[in-house]
């Protein structure tokens, strides 16, 4: 992690205004959620998602379910 205290939300923050988490993934790529002061999770931006992960496989099984998703519509 880079440090940046602005990519950090708590988890009762992030449960009462998800929008505030949505709006710094999109702004600084990642978001960290804390509990307790420590990331418990991580919330990324796809198109960051995309660029970063592209050959893992976690990237690789997310692309499948996604598009076996979207064929359903």
């Amino acid at each position: 992690m880079d440090g940046r205290t602005d990519k950090f939300v708590s988890y009762s923050d992030a449960s009462k205004d998800f929008s505030k988490v949505v709006r710094i993934a999109e702004k600084r790529g990642t978001v960290f959620i804390t509990k307790n002061g420590e990331p418990c999770y991580a919330v990324l931006d796809y198109d960051f998602y995309k660029a970063h992960a592209k050959d893992s496989p976690s990237y690789i099984a997310s692309q499948r379910v996604l598009e076996e998703r979207y064929k359903a519509f």
